[in-house]
């Protein structure tokens, strides 16, 4: 599979956070896959906030904000997601 086994590596830690979700978990439940998609997004700001030490100073100093967000493709929204 190559790049797709890697990709799949990077997103299995957002399916597995699945407190809070109530519904079919399957790729068909497009409320599953948003749900997924945003723990994702999350992940990453963690990740920002844990890996870099200068731009985690910078916000606790209140310098720059480390945000996550979504963009919906079929209306170019972009909804930023909340801690």
């Amino acid at each position: 599979m190559g790049h797709i086994t890697a990709l799949l590596a990077k997103i299995r830690p957002a399916t597995l956070r699945t407190d809070g979700f109530g519904g079919a978990r399957t790729s068909a439940n497009t409320d599953y896959v948003r749900w997924v998609a945003e723990q994702n997004v999350r992940l990453g700001v963690e990740r920002v906030r844990a890996e870099s030490v200068i731009l985690a100073e910078m916000e606790q100093a209140g310098e720059i904000k480390i945000v996550g967000a979504m963009y919906a493709m079929e209306t170019g929204e972009v909804e930023f997601l909340t801690a």
